[in-house]
């Protein structure tokens, strides 16, 4: 038997046939390899189908073109050469290797339905990849159509975000005189962000104020039965207490297990927590160590361990690069490989990874970078955490009576930091000097207080909580009032979309918060009472792709329903009032030229230098991208470049080359063209 192995990327290729070459005897096929480099094909644009679509109008909306598949740019060759490979007829099978997730499905299979392949095709599918891992999951190939599921999950996404951009992008900017770029997840970004900068604009500073009183210095008190507005108010008519007896005494030993496993969004919260790091970086950083085999698959939403792990191989090889205490306490291996907390194959089936973690294979620690160190610490310290002992505890709470009200002391004393340590090594233990008491004990002398409690505002989004409210944003109920447990977006897409909505101009960070918009709040004022905004509905829309990936719905019903919803939105946009930006959104008071398509004048917003008729005038789509090919275009530049003037620019490829290059404003492309 032959077959030709096709995998998403080289490093994965390599990885696969180092293994299968050290075993080639152990197996009945003759593989050969071969690797795409991600996606070498996407959908065509609309205009690239049917030309009426080059000039955006509201009556050619809704946008109804067929899913026509192009080579993306720079893949020409390698696409050549996998149908030629396909096409030699010297294979028995394809075995498609890409990553073991609903996108690695997508992007594997496109590629073999557009090159016309008629053999089947095999799944190789492990999200592990150590020797053992590999060469189990080539023993075990699968028919790939029992991933159907995932394949139309991934399918209905692509088809349905492709739909909804192009569609609201173009009526919402029409309407609005100002360029959105939108799409579901885009959309509930934006309305996340807007209602957290609406609340912290209309939070009202107030401080109000509680009874409380001090015991033995240290043990603080607070009567929770009435809040003042001012001190006055608490004092009218109020004896100060100088004793109080204890009415009710409780000590309860506790223990609190580690935390579970790492799953992407929770490591990117953590380490922007840590180290400053943004979702985009951390998720960089994870890709580069486990492409160097050190940790499992980075796109992960599962927390879990598979209880076919060697966990006594990774341990051994963790504990030599992770400095423990030697006094630690740990539980058995099988007891922590029992425990439904850490271990659970089901969720791992349904996910299609584990949690993060390290794989037991030794790196070369001084061939790390500084951030893979420090992602490195973090997963496995998360991964030994689990095997440590508990952390235990006493939790105090002591009822107290002072004349007529009721007063109550809440507070722990570490008895084991147990698991802590191992998380945090510089970790203080928690603790407070309570002394015996029972009922009916009098509390006496007591410092009397008056306990401020001051009302702060919504705390600004940051690169770690925006990704924790985007993995559970629990913030929002549905319409009985009842809060919904849901996802917005993939762990795989979160990080670069957010980066997205930066670019877009819809929030800007300022000392690491995030600011939305004047653009943002417009949009949300205008239509953010459609679907789309709408944070519970893409929600849905999220639990419908989940049932498509679980064949427990036909994709083409789901598509149906959000497609009708879709053009429900655009009559809804076409026949509304809206109120518009100035100046297509321009930040600049005055003109820095007039336009050479439709003689209107030219404004700087932040992206961009675009006339002010933009989309008003059906002449007029002119816009200079602030960025051309590694350089910055000026207002100075702009000026030249629209009278017809050849510039001359320092420029550089996305390779890394650079150059000195003469450029001219072609009119009548309305792009920037080289020249000689």
């Amino acid at each position: 038997m032959k077959a030709l192995l096709i995998a998403e990327k080289p490093s994965l290729m390599n990885t696969i046939k180092e293994f299968y070459n050290k075993h080639k005897n152990d197996f009945d096929i003759d593989i050969t390899f071969m690797a795409q480099a991600g996606h070498l094909v996407g959908l065509k644009a609309p205009k690239e189908i049917d030309p009426v679509y080059e000039k955006w109008s509201m009556s050619q909306i809704p946008i109804k073109v067929p899913y026509v598949y192009k080579v993306n740019p720079g893949k020409n060759n390698l696409l050549s050469d996998i149908r030629k490979e396909v096409k030699t007829g010297g294979y028995d099978f394809i075995i498609n290797a890409g990553d073991p997730d609903q996108e690695g499905e997508l992007l594997i299979r496109l590629v073999l339905e557009y090159i016309g392949n008629k053999l089947p095709v095999k799944r190789f599918w492990s999200n592990d990849l150590t020797e053992g891992a590999v060469v189990q999951a080539l023993h075990n190939l699968k028919n790939d159509s029992q991933y159907d599921g995932l394949y139309h999950a991934a399918l209905t996404r692509q088809h349905e975000d492709y739909d909804f951009g192009m569609n609201l992008t173009e009526a919402i900017s029409l309407k609005s005189n100002t360029l959105y770029k939108l799409g579901r997840v885009k959309a509930g970004i934006i309305r996340i962000l807007v209602d957290r900068e609406l609340a912290i604009e209309n939070f009202k500073p107030h401080t109000d104020y509680k009874k409380a009183f001090i015991y033995n210095d240290n043990l603080e008190f607070v009567c929770n039965d009435e809040v003042f507005s001012s001190i006055e108010d608490l004092r009218k008519g109020f004896t100060i207490p100088t004793s109080a007896t204890v009415t009710d005494y409780k000590c309860e030993r506790k223990q609190q297990k580690a935390p579970k496993l790492f799953k992407l969004s929770t490591i990117q919260t953590a380490a922007h927590s840590q180290y400053n790091f943004s979702g985009s970086r951390t998720l960089a950083t994870i890709q580069n160590l486990y492409e160097k085999k050190y940790v499992s698959y980075p796109r992960t939403d599962c927390e879990y361990i598979s209880s076919a792990t060697d966990v006594s191989s990774i341990l051994r090889t963790v504990c030599k690069v992770i400095d423990l205490p030697e006094d630690l306490e740990t539980r058995e291996i099988n007891d922590v490989m029992h425990d439904t907390t850490y271990a659970n194959d089901k969720a791992i089936a349904s996910e299609g990874h584990t949690g993060l973690i390290p794989t037991g294979q030794m790196p070369n620690l001084s061939s790390l970078t500084d951030d893979e160190r420090k992602i490195y610490d973090l997963i496995c310290r998360r991964f030994l955490a689990i095997f440590a002992v508990p952390k235990s505890y006493d939790s105090y709470k002591i009822t107290a009576k002072a004349n007529d009200d009721t007063y109550v002391f809440s507070g722990v004393n570490d008895i084991y930091a147990g698991f802590e340590i191992v998380l945090n090594p510089n970790y203080k233990k928690k603790e407070i000097n309570v002394p015996n008491m029972k009922v009916n004990d009098v509390l006496s002398p007591i410092e009397f207080r008056e306990k401020e409690i001051v009302a702060k505002p919504p705390a600004r989004f940051n690169d770690g909580s925006i990704i924790k409210a985007l993995d559970n944003p629990d913030d929002y109920k549905d319409e009985n009032g009842k809060k919904v447990k849901y996802k917005l977006g993939t762990p795989a897409t979160r990080a670069t979309i957010i980066d997205d909505c930066a670019t877009c101009g819809y929030f800007e960070k300022k000392k690491g918060q995030y600011f939305a918009t004047d653009k943002a709040k417009l949009v949300i004022k205008n239509f953010g009472d459609l679907p789309i905004f709408n944070v519970t509905t893409s929600a849905e829309w999220e639990t419908l792709l989940e049932k498509i990936r679980n064949n427990e719905l036909d994709y083409n019903e789901v598509v149906n329903s959000m497609t009708k919803g879709l053009y429900e939105s655009l009559d809804s946009i076409k026949n509304r009032e809206v109120e518009k930006m100035a100046n297509s959104g321009a930040n600049a008071s005055s003109a820095i030229g007039t336009c050479p398509l439709c003689g209107g004048s030219i404004f700087e917003n932040k992206k961009a230098y675009a006339c002010s008729n933009w989309n008003k005038d059906p002449k007029c789509n002119f816009v200079i991208w602030k960025e051309f090919t590694g350089s910055k275009i000026s207002k100075t530049d702009v000026k030249k470049l629209v009278e017809g003037k050849t510039i001359k620019k320092n420029l550089k490829s996305k390779a890394g080359k650079e150059w000195t290059q003469n450029i001219k404003y072609n009119a009548s492309t309305n792009k920037i063209d080289f020249v000689k």
